[in-house]
Formats: C-alpha cells, sequence, structure tokens
C-alpha cells in the first residue's frame, strides 16, 4: 500500500466520522491523483452501504476490539483464534465490498443510469377531447414524430408545447434535440417570473444529458433537484443511487 492510499484511507475514517479537516480536504482537491483515488474510495464506500454491508463491517472493527482488548489474556492459543477469525470475516467483506464495487463500476453508465431512471410524462385528462389541441392529441396518441412536425408549424409557441416537443424527442432518443427546448421553458420562466412546467423541464432536462453524455451538467441539476424538498421531483432524484450517480461524474473526469 503506498503512503497516498494510507494517508486518504487514514481521512477516509475521519470523514466517515465527520471529524476530516478542512486543510486535508483542500490538499486532496488540490492534488489531481488524490482527488483520483478519493473518488474511488468513495465510490467504494457507497457500494459497502448500498449492498447493505455496513453490519458485517461494523461486526469486523467489534470483533477487532475484542481481540484488542484480549491481548493483556494469557489465553494466547485463543487470541490467536480470534485474530484469525477477524481476519477471515474482514477479508470477506472486503472482497464482497471490491467485488461490488468492480462490478458497479464496470457496468455503471450514463445510457444505464438514464434507462433505468427515465419515465414517460403523462398529461393529465382533466380537458375534453374538444379542447385539446393537435400537438397534445399527437402527444397523447403517442405520435411522437407527429408532435415534432406540429411544434414546428406552431406560429405561437409556449411553455407547453416546447416541453412536449422535447419529451416527443426524449421518446425518439433525440436527446440533443431535447436539450434546447427544455432549456427554452426555463429561460421563459426566468424571463416572465413564472414556473409553468419549471419542475418537469428541469427533470427531463437531466435525463437529457445524461441521454446525450452530458454527466456533469446532470449532476448539477439533479443536485439542485434533491435539495429542495418542494421541487416536484424532489422524491425521485432522491431515491436515485447514490454510487451510480457517483460512479458517472467519475467517470465524466476521467
Amino acid at each position: 500500500m503506498s503512503e497516498n492510499q494510507e494517508y486518504l484511507i487514514d481521512q477516509l475514517d475521519l470523514s466517515l466520522r465527520g471529524e476530516i479537516s478542512r486543510e486535508a480536504s483542500q490538499q486532496i482537491l488540490n492534488d489531481e491523483q488524490l482527488t483520483s483515488e478519493w473518488r474511488v474510495l468513495q465510490v467504494a464506500v457507497s457500494a459497502v452501504r448500498e449492498a447493505g454491508l455496513n453490519d458485517q463491517v461494523a461486526a469486523v472493527r467489534n470483533a477487532w476490539k475484542a481481540g484488542q482488548g484480549s491481548k493483556a489474556k494469557p489465553q494466547q492459543a485463543v487470541v490467536r483464534s480470534i485474530y484469525q477469525n477477524v481476519l477471515r470475516v474482514a477479508a470477506c467483506v472486503l472482497l464482497l465490498a471490491v467485488g461490488i464495487s468492480v462490478y458497479k463500476f464496470s457496468t455503471v453508465n450514463t445510457s444505464s443510469v438514464y434507462g433505468k431512471y427515465y419515465s414517460s410524462y403523462d398529461l393529465n385528462t382533466t380537458r375534453s377531447a374538444e379542447a385539446i389541441d393537435p400537438l397534445e392529441k399527437a402527444y397523447r396518441g403517442k405520435n411522437w414524430q407527429d408532435v415534432i412536425n406540429q411544434f414546428n408549424g406552431l406560429p405561437v409557441k409556449t411553455n407547453k408545447s416546447f416541453f412536449l416537443t422535447g419529451m416527443a424527442n426524449l421518446e425518439l432518443k433525440n436527446y440533443q434535440a431535447a436539450i434546447p427546448l427544455f432549456s427554452k421553458v426555463l429561460e421563459n420562466n426566468s424571463n416572465a417570473k413564472e414556473a409553468y412546467f419549471q419542475d418537469e423541464s428541469e427533470y427531463y432536462l437531466a435525463m437529457s444529458y445524461l441521454g446525450a453524455g452530458k454527466t456533469p451538467e446532470a449532476i448539477v441539476i439533479l443536485k439542485k433537484i434533491k435539495s429542495d424538498k418542494n421541487h416536484l421531483y424532489h422524491a425521485v432524484a432522491e431515491n436515485m443511487s447514490g454510487i451510480d450517480l457517483s460512479i458517472i461524474e467519475y467517470k465524466s473526469h476521467r
């Protein structure tokens, strides 16, 4: 184990207890190699947590402490047996954690995260059929290309038409085409101080970025949604796997 790895493991232990110093955090962030290795360690910790290995890790730590306390006893054979058992358990937990981390790291990417968390958007049905415009009718009928054609022919485009056309492009996996449409909704709302389709456009803009492989942009929006408990998609973002997001964020910086 290198000096860097030993240092980072010490800092990780402090971090998990909420005791890492600001100076140490800054040192890690200012060193590209340390930052890279630090992210790998954090992914491994997330894998342990997500796999429900916290209890096993705690058991290893408690057993080790028990073994430390047994040093003062004369029963050396018993102490040696305790250490051997602890080492076996620790090795099993470590191998399992590493195995999960490697599997996760190799299989998780922006496409897999998009596929896992994308869901279609359903319009409510509060209005009568006569009041539905052609674009909305096409959307309800899942005629995605017709939605786009109707949008292109509109003399006046609204937030609803921008949003629904963005969704139609997502359904067709035209991620790059969807991005400016959702962005336009957010721009319109910012200029008019309104929130018409605001939350929906933020979430699906993040999905568009994921589909397009633009991880940093997606992560920024998802973190914003997670921090806003009043956001329409807060619960959805909150339930996203932290390790999945950590892995794709790490891969985007490589």
